[in-house]
C-alpha cells in the first residue's frame, strides 16, 4: 500500500513538472493571468502620503465615454497640428550644465 502511494505521488510531481517545462515565463498561466487583472485594475487608482511612512489609495477620475466611442470620435476629426517652437533657456548661475 506504501509503495503505491509512493509511486502515485511520483507520477503526479513528474506530470507537474512536464506541465511547468511547457510554460513561457516563471509564473503559472493562471497565476500570470490574476496579476495582470489586477494590475490592469490598480491604474484606476493613485497612492497619496497618509503621514509618516504610510500610504493610501484613491481612485482616479475615469472617462465617461468608453474607448471605441473616443476611437470613433477622433477618425472623424481631422488632425491639424500647430508647429510647435522650441526655445533655448538662457544659462543661469545655479545651473549645474554647462554647454561646451
Amino acid at each position: 500500500m506504501m509503495e503505491t502511494i509512493r509511486t502515485k505521488i511520483i507520477f503526479l510531481i513528474v506530470k507537474k513538472k512536464e506541465e511547468a517545462d511547457k510554460w513561457k515565463g516563471m509564473l503559472c498561466p493562471k497565476i500570470k493571468k490574476k496579476l495582470d487583472v489586477n494590475k490592469k485594475d490598480s491604474l484606476r487608482y493613485v497612492p497619496s502620503h497618509a503621514g509618516r511612512d504610510k500610504y493610501q489609495a484613491a481612485p482616479t477620475q475615469l472617462p465617461t465615454t468608453p474607448i471605441h466611442q473616443q476611437a470613433a470620435l477622433r477618425e472623424k476629426l481631422p488632425f491639424k497640428r500647430k508647429p510647435t517652437t522650441v526655445r533655448r533657456m538662457p544659462p543661469t548661475q545655479e545651473s549645474s550644465v554647462t554647454d561646451h
